[in-house]
């Protein structure tokens, strides 16, 4: 756990405060139409991060019945 931690803080210090690589200067910022997508799923995301009760209660139902057929399938 701590060499995957270590490797992530190292990857990340290379990604976000590495040298500039000139190659990719000619990208250019995200426009509107891919900001929007963003910020839907960060929102989503971000609700189902801090009331996940919605989430659960929405499977619940679906996985009990899909834990009933996998029980009854596996008795003789």
């Amino acid at each position: 756990m701590i060499l995957t931690a270590s490797y992530l803080l190292w990857m990340l210090k290379r990604v976000f405060y590495g040298p500039f690589n000139e190659k990719w200067s000619r990208l250019p910022d995200a426009n509107l139409r891919e900001v929007i997508p963003l910020f839907a799923l960060a929102a989503v995301i971000l609700f189902v991060g801090i009331y996940p009760k919605f989430l659960i209660d929405v499977i619940t139902p679906s996985l009990a019945q899909l834990m009933h057929g996998a029980s009854a399938a596996i008795r003789p």
